[in-house]
């Protein structure tokens, strides 16, 4: 048999039963301790005996009121339990029941509380530090087997629920430090590029097509070198466009992936047959570049001043014309 002395008592760890770990979470500096439900006049009878003591007692509830006061910063509800031989007040954190259910309930017994010199509840029993437990089966099935006690529905304001809380929010804030370096260090939060607008677009001639020129700058912004895809797309009017050709500060056809070292310069060639009237009759166009490998899509929304004059031939984004 092992002893574990509190306060210079003596406490049995075995059975490690729920008394005992109420003994071990709230009891130290009292007095009692209890192992067994004891009958409710036993405690109001002898109320200088048992003050602040460790009770257990078992009943059903047959009084409920709820207040909008605040009594030791929760809100106030008078909640009464009765067994065979008395009634006594019950406080508790959250009232999981109503009236009629059965309960098991162990606390610090108080013969009476007082607010200021109010007087605001006598004979109960303070469940915040021990618990209650709800029962199926009502309390006269409770009195005729006492099996029916085995198995609560619920158990609410217990040491071991709010163990288990604590346990349950270390285990989620441990999960969230470890995942969150691991997204943050995924390619999609690592990589970026800007898009700007070199030039207006003009009209350009090549190989006898007329295309619509736009010169654009992309800007690497990150350590991660951007892939860019060849999937390019330019809305205007909300029609989408995907570029004929796609050319390098040379005048020469990019290959995609093409993967973005530094700033470089680009022009995109679209049919003038398809885009013309879109773009005549609006001034904004948006231009979408997306990574080859994270899917992230590099976004810019520009002010254009498009008006269909005489072509040029097709050179380079920053040759003379």
């Amino acid at each position: 048999m092992y002893w574990f002395n509190i306060s210079n008592r003596a406490i049995n760890l075995l059975p490690f039963t729920n008394s005992v770990l109420l003994a071990l979470t709230c009891g130290i500096g009292h007095s009692q301790v209890l192992y067994a439900p004891v009958p409710i006049s036993s405690i109001t009878s002898a109320p200088d005996a048992f003050r602040d003591s460790l009770v257990q007692v078992t009943g059903h509830v047959v009084f409920m009121k709820h207040y909008g006061t605040q009594v030791d910063g929760y809100p106030y509800t008078r909640i009464e339990i009765s067994d065979a031989t008395d009634t006594i007040g019950l406080i508790t954190i959250y009232p999981l029941f109503q009236i009629g259910d059965s309960l098991s309930v162990a606390g610090l017994y108080i013969p009476k509380r007082t607010l200021g010199r109010i007087v605001i509840g006598t004979n109960e029993i303070d469940a915040r530090k021990g618990f209650v437990e709800v029962y199926k089966g009502g309390y006269e099935a409770i009195m005729a087997q006492s099996s029916n006690m085995s198995v609560p529905v619920m158990q609410v304001d217990t040491p071991e629920s709010l163990t288990l809380y604590w346990l349950s929010l270390l285990g989620f804030v441990v999960a969230i430090v470890s995942i969150v370096p691991i997204i943050f260090r995924s390619r999609r939060f690592n990589v970026g590029a800007a898009i700007s607008l070199e030039l207006e677009p003009r009209l350009v001639v090549g190989n006898e097509t007329s295309y619509i020129s736009f010169a654009l700058r992309l800007n690497k912004l990150s350590a991660i070198n951007p892939v860019l895809s060849e999937n390019i797309k330019l809305e205007a009017g909300g029609q989408i466009f995907v570029p004929d050709r796609v050319l390098d500060d040379r005048g020469e056809r990019i290959k995609f992936p093409m993967e973005l070292e530094r700033s470089q310069s680009i022009q995109l060639l679209v049919s003038s047959e398809r885009m013309m009237k879109h773009l005549s009759q609006n001034d904004s166009l948006m231009i979408t570049i997306r990574d080859e490998y994270c899917r992230k899509r590099f976004r810019r929304r520009v002010t254009v001043n498009f008006i269909a004059h005489s072509t040029t031939p097709l050179t380079s984004p920053n040759q003379p014309h």
